[in-house]
């Protein structure tokens, strides 16, 4: 019986190509089976599927030929997990330049492929799945292997009404990366999210409810999250005396600038809004044409506002020891209108520009010929029509050599951290070393100063000094203590690595201050001083944690996450069951102390909340099994202070088991 085979795909490596005629006989098992096809400029991989069951067959045209090169390997025999209850119609197959569509049918018996030898990367791609990525190695002999595909995680939850506690059904829920659900009558949504394309925020829409924007948590996981009340929408009408562009932002607390949500002209009305802090932004073509003012808006309310822009021409001059600093660039803040705008000094060092607005001001300087970190200068701009503005950049300087202590030889892209505490506050700047091991940081503030350098192959070194007025340059010399290092692979609960997971390494409680990157081989390397040991905490980016003790000159280690199906919920509260917030936690863990860093951690790669808002609540989401311990904290110092004495009197203790695990914390008013 005669087999009809059929050409499912031909990818050509030109732009475009013409048609092909390509005709097979009854078997296509040769090494080259001879059958003639047009003739191609370019060569050209292809594929040939026969039916249900049968063998895939790749080949390739050669350049300027037209004879059909059959493949010359081995068989791979590919047989694909489906997830039960998750519809498609099929997957579409990729190996290395190949790619091909294997039917529903095909999908239920292992396929097989006809492959050359070498190298691939296999892909499998397939609607509610999770691509699965894997590398392939193809010898003589015939080979299987097993691909289970995962479904892609679920975002779930709840819309409310706020007041009213009520459902909300026939809310529009959308991510930032283009899934979109709808409530039902119980208010539950769930929506799709392709961890490769992972969305940071949720927008809901409902009729009369203003409009609500909710942020994913970042672990590329299935979670629920929590009830998300509607409130009843509040809108904002901006008047002006001439028509100005105006933006509406979203300000969050502690942040500067704020979320832009939409713009227009002049009058306009800004509809279905949430209650919050709001910032009406005219915006003009030139810098410094900012005009911003703060609204804050009740549930439901409907608040006029009116802009009333004074220009004032402002003349700039960046200079340095009294000479003009040429093309700097200048970050313009606003704290009374909670705006910035940004442009560059000419090569006088000067600049005009037209202000709309009065008021306090920081102008974020920097000027690369000069400086190596930014400088801030603030000043109060009065409201007139014209003024100067000398931005006065110090001159001051830390500066200096980091070598090996044994060879005396520089070390380059060593990492250099300087801590400044003067009157200003606490700030920190960072820069590597160059080729030949020197660093430098211009301007400086005044204050007591902390060095800290960290190079792959060296132990951490420190070091602490003051720098006051009237000094304007200091030398440092640092000798680093060549170091053993330790490599190590993390891998999850089925064995597969864990890439992009952050590592930190511990003298016991204390950090020292190395943070490394797990690769895609779930690979990593640190530095531990000969004969010691250090602890690391590995903190993946979707959820769970684990930790493990390295000994300098030990063999490669492997460290394997458990797996984290466990939500944790804190609910601080007052003797009187009304939430607290701003309550931090230290955690214990199967009795082993969580550092601050390490807890600082789950919040930045998880997006995990170690600290209580206003309803009371600290979340911890996709977390391991086991027993945990917590003490509330005041502040990050004391979380501190605490993780070095921590006692057997926990404030509250829980064995967290597989789903949500909540407990209460009643704090008492201090006396």
């Amino acid at each position: 019986m005669r087999r009809w085979l059929t050409l499912l795909f031909a990818l050509a490596f030109a732009a475009s190509a013409a048609a092909e005629r390509l005709c097979i006989g009854n078997d296509c098992r040769n090494a080259t089976c001879g059958h003639i096809v047009e003739p191609v400029e370019h060569a050209r991989p292809f594929v040939i599927a026969g039916r249900a069951g049968a063998a895939f067959t790749l080949g390739v045209i050669p350049a300027g030929d037209t004879i059909v090169k059959c493949s010359e390997g081995s068989t791979l025999r590919l047989r694909i997990a489906i997830p039960k209850g998750r519809p498609g119609n099929g997957a579409k197959i990729t190996i290395g330049p190949w790619s091909f569509d294997a039917r529903e049918a095909q999908l239920r018996a292992p396929l097989a492929i006809l492959i050359p030898r070498g190298d691939y990367k296999l892909a499998i791609e397939r609607a509610h799945c999770v691509r699965a990525v894997a590398p392939l190695v193809i010898t003589e002999k015939k080979q299987e292997l097993a691909v289970e595909l995962k479904p892609l995680p679920i975002l779930s939850g709840v819309v409310i009404a706020r007041r009213t506690r009520q459902a909300v059904a026939g809310a529009l829920i959308s991510s930032d990366q283009g899934s979109t659900a709808i409530t039902d009558l119980a208010g539950r949504f769930s929506v799709e999210a392709d961890p490769d394309r992972w969305p940071s925020r949720l927008t809901i829409r409902a009729a009369v409810y203003g409009e609500r924007d909710v942020v994913v948590p970042r672990a590329r996981v299935s979670v629920s999250l929590d009830e998300i009340p509607l409130s009843l929408a509040g809108s904002i009408r901006v008047e002006s005396a001439e028509p100005l562009a105006v933006e509406l932002q979203r300000l969050e607390a502690g942040k500067m600038v704020g979320t832009p949500l939409t713009a227009g002209r002049t009058p306009i009305h800004f509809d279905d809004l949430e209650p919050g802090s709001y910032l009406v932004l005219a915006k003009g073509s030139h810098p410094g044409e900012r005009f911003g003012q703060p609204v804050d808006l009740a549930e439901g309310e409907s608040k006029p506002v009116a802009l009333r822009v004074s220009p004032i021409r402002l003349h700039l001059r960046t200079e340095m020891l009294g000479q003009p600093v040429a093309n700097a660039r200048v970050t313009l803040m606003s704290r009374k209108g909670w705006w910035e705008d940004k442009f560059e000094t000419d090569a006088e060092g000067s600049a005009t520009i037209t202000l709309w607005q009065s008021g306090e001001f920081a102008a974020h300087v920097y000027a690369a010929q000069v400086m190596t970190i930014p400088c801030i200068i603030k000043r109060e701009l009065d409201d007139q029509s014209e003024l100067d503005w000398v931005l006065d950049i110090p001159s001051r300087a830390i500066e200096g050599d980091v070598v090996d202590r044994q060879s005396g030889a520089p070390v380059a892209k060593a990492r250099v951290t300087l801590k400044i505490r003067g009157g200003d506050g606490g700030i920190g700047v960072g820069t590597k070393t160059d080729d030949l091991g020197h660093f430098r940081f211009a301007p400086v503030l005044y204050g007591m100063h902390a060095l800290r350098i960290v190079a792959l192959g060296y132990l951490p070194e420190e070091r602490s000094y003051s720098f006051l007025d009237p000094e304007q340059q200091k030398q440092i010399h640092v000798e680093l203590d060549p170091a053993l290092t330790v490599d190590f692979t993390v891998v999850d609960a089925a064995g597969a690595p864990v890439s992009a997971a952050e590592v930190l390494e511990y003298d016991g409680l204390q950090f020292t201050g190395i943070i490394t990157l797990t690769d895609e081989r779930g690979a990593a390397t640190l530095p531990i001083p000969p004969g010691q040991s250090r602890d690391i905490f590995v903190v993946p980016r979707d959820g769970s944690f684990a930790f493990a003790a390295l000994r300098a000159g030990s063999s490669t280690a492997r460290i394997q996450v458990p797996p984290g199906n466990c939500r944790v919920v804190i609910r601080t509260e007052s003797e009187a069951h009304e939430p607290i917030g701003n309550v931090w936690i230290m955690l214990r863990y199967n009795m082993r102390v969580i550092p601050p860093d390490v807890l600082g951690a789950f919040a930045r790669v998880q997006g995990a909340r170690i600290w209580s808002r206003g309803d009371g609540r600290i979340v911890l989401d996709h977390m391991p099994a086991g027993l945990y311990e917590f003490w509330p904290a005041g502040s990050l110092a004391e979380m501190q202070a605490l993780a070095a004495g921590i006692g057997a009197g926990a404030s509250a203790k829980m064995s967290v088991t597989v789903g949500e695990n909540v407990a209460v914390m009643t704090l008492a008013r201090a006396r």
